[in-house]
């Protein structure tokens, strides 16, 4: 095995366009632009990108050609080149970093090894352990792992990495490889400790546990997998296959999509995984091919000039690097476009039940970007109930509440777009509808703090008013339940619609209840259902007794109120509670000697009536002595008639 030495030499790069972003981002179908060209010593293979340091590492060869066996660094943010050159016979192809050490390590073909980098000096660390025919090469960073998959071998060697050892940890069997029966490419989840490997020859991949180093699975892909890239944010996998990309579940193995590329062999592949978009060239073909790398569909298709080599990206300022079979490595800006999308959202501040009424939502754009494909939504109270959208929103068919979700075709600069919701109140409440902007399109919003917007619509009760009266000559009050009408005082109250009210009638001492009248009649209870103002009238009357007078001798007893006048009229009825005066007027004959039953002595009789009540008077005819004298000579009687003498 060799070991290299790296000598540092200027080259030209012909700058053409700049513009630099960063963030994770959303877009429509743009196309990259092309920001410079620059002059490699040979022709490109596969790089690697340092996403830290934004260098860029690109192995360079023409065949046997050793002047062209070198490894081009690139500032990525510069865009300034310098050449690190080999001593080797057999040129650099597969290149790869490890981000936290900044290490650079690469692969050589043929029995040329293995080497690593110090990505700071540029100068060769040493040479690394590989089997035969070492190609790709992938590192897990966080592991201080390293892995080299060997062609001829049909393993795949796993180097320690860390502070520079490169020692041999062991070599994995790759089943049914080697001895050229296939070559052997790799892709990495770091944070799932997967190691993913094709094998075009065999149509199959194979899953590797980092952490035992042991082949988990393998699947049959039809179509000779060879390149391939991993997300494990998606659980994706992309692999070139044929004139398209294949989409795999990264646990299963399982086909998800196909995506067609091309009209030859797609060979080159690389994965922006912050943006999302997936750059894909094709064997001797001039078009790059970007996928949305979330809905698996071409965003767009670019011709760069000349046929393409393999591709690179460096998410973190949004370009991607394409090398050329002119001997040049493109750089492309993908930068998202950006705007300042907002959200308002009014309505009213009050509504009763059963009312019907709008959100009403602006969704602007203050630029500098026209937003396409952008979307709201309204999480509407559950005191509402969608009806319809006159902008044609759409409902998740909650029956109280649910989502509303708005799409926007497009938003340009300055532009505001009213987003009408129109719904029914179906019960009390105060709840916010909270408004959001859930998706932004092709750009990059600049300001998040306003996308959301809440209205609250205070939602009152229908109500209804229910008035009793009372009539009759007795008294006494109405009250209900639930509590509102207390009748003595509070005759009238409102009631929520739907309510049920009974009321209930209580005479007082004096009277009787003796029926309803109104919304109730009867005598029972009175069940009010509160779908209309009602009123209901309770009738009560007073209670009546007689009072009955007998004399004894001669004389009349008359009453104060008027009714007895006895004599003639000797019984008389009163309302209950009546205080009644009689007065005993004897005859010339008698005299008025006292009354008896409800009241006694001579005096005036007050009788309160609570009963039916009974009084005599008694009167005593006046009397006189009436003596008898005899006189004279004679002798005889004296009689009398009545008897008496």
């Amino acid at each position: 095995m060799k070991r290299a030495n790296f000598l540092l030499v200027a080259v030209a790069a012909t700058l053409c366009l700049g513009l630099l972003a960063s963030g994770s981002v959303a877009y429509a179908a743009g196309a990259p632009t092309v920001l410079a060209t620059i002059s490699l010593p040979g022709e490109p293979r596969f790089m690697g990108v340092n996403q830290v340091t934004h260098r860029v590492y690109v192995a360079t060869g023409d065949g046997f050609n050793s002047a062209t066996h070198k490894v081009a660094v690139i500032d990525g943010m510069s865009l300034l080149t310098s050449i690190a050159q080999p001593d080797a016979s057999t040129g650099p192809i597969f290149v790869t970093t490890n981000d936290l050490t900044n290490r650079v390590y690469v692969t050589h073909t043929g029995a040329g090894g293995a080497a690593a980098i110090n990505g700071a000096t540029n100068a060769v660390i040493g040479a690394m352990p590989s089997g035969a025919y070492p190609e790709s090469v992938v590192t897990h960073p966080g592991a201080n792992r390293a892995y080299i998959a060997n062609t001829n071998s049909g393993t795949i060697s796993v180097i320690n990495t860390a502070g520079d050892v490169n020692s041999l940890v062991t070599n994995i069997p790759v089943p049914g490889t080697g001895a050229g029966i296939t070559n052997l490419y790799l892709a990495i989840m770091p944070t799932t400790n997967r190691l993913f490997v094709t094998a075009a020859g065999l149509n199959k991949i194979f899953i590797i546990d980092t952490t035992t180093n042991t082949v988990l699975s393998s699947a049959i892909v039809p179509g000779g997998p060879r390149q391939i890239v991993a997300d494990a944010s998606a659980n994706r996998l992309w692999v070139t296959n044929g004139p398209g990309i294949r989409v795999l579940d990264a646990s299963t193995l399982t086909t998800v999509a196909t995506v067609p590329v091309g009209s030859t062999d797609a060979h080159g592949l690389a994965l922006n995984a912050n943006q999302k978009r997936l750059y894909v060239t094709n064997s001797s073909s001039p078009t790059l091919t970007v996928i949305d790398a979330t809905t698996n569909t071409v965003s767009a298709a670019v011709d760069l000039g000349s046929n393409l080599m393999f591709p690179g990206t460096d998410p973190t300022n949004s370009r991607v690097y394409v090398g050329t079979t002119a001997k040049t490595l493109l750089v492309l800006d993908d930068s998202p476009a950006v705007a300042d999308l907002s959200i308002t959202q009014t309505g009213p501040a009050t509504a009763n039940m059963a009312a019907e009424f709008d959100y009403v939502l602006t969704l602007s754009n203050s630029g500098p970007a026209t937003a396409s494909g952008v979307t709201v939504n309204d999480a509407l109270p559950s005191t509402v109930q969608f009806i319809n959208s006159p902008a044609g929103c759409t409902h998740d068919g909650s029956l109280a509440g649910g989502v509303a979700t708005c799409q926007v075709a497009s938003v340009a600069p300055g532009a505001n777009i009213v987003l009408g919701i129109h719904v029914r109140a179906i019960a009390p409440g105060a709840i916010p509808s909270n408004a959001s902007i859930t998706f932004f399109g092709n750009v990059t919003d600049t300001n998040a703090a306003n996308n959301q917007a809440a209205v609250t619509t205070t939602i009152s009760s229908l109500t209804y008013a229910l008035t009793v009266a009372r009539q009759g000559t007795g008294l006494g009050t109405v009250t209900s339940t639930p509590a509102g009408i207390d009748c003595g005082s509070s005759c009238t109250a409102t009631f929520d619609s739907g309510a049920v009210v009974t009321l209930t009638a209580t005479p007082d001492a004096t009277s009787t209840f003796t029926g309803w009248s109104g919304a109730c009649t009867g005598t029972g209870s009175c069940v009010v259902t509160m779908d209309a103002a009602k009123s209901v009238t309770a009738t009560f009357t007073k209670r009546v007794y007689p009072l009955t007078v007998a004399r004894v001798g001669a004389g009349t007893v008359t009453s104060t109120p008027g009714g007895i006048f006895c004599g003639a009229a000797c019984s008389a009825t009163f309302d209950s509670g009546t205080v009644v005066t009689l007065t005993a007027t004897p005859d010339a004959t008698s005299t008025f000697t006292g009354w008896s039953g409800a009241c006694t002595g001579t005096g005036s009789c007050v009788v309160t009536i609570d009963a039916a009540k009974t009084v005599t008077a008694t009167f005593t005819t006046v009397t006189y002595t009436l003596t008898v004298t005899r006189q004279g000579t004679g002798l005889g009687t004296v009689t009398s008639a009545p008897a008496g003498i």
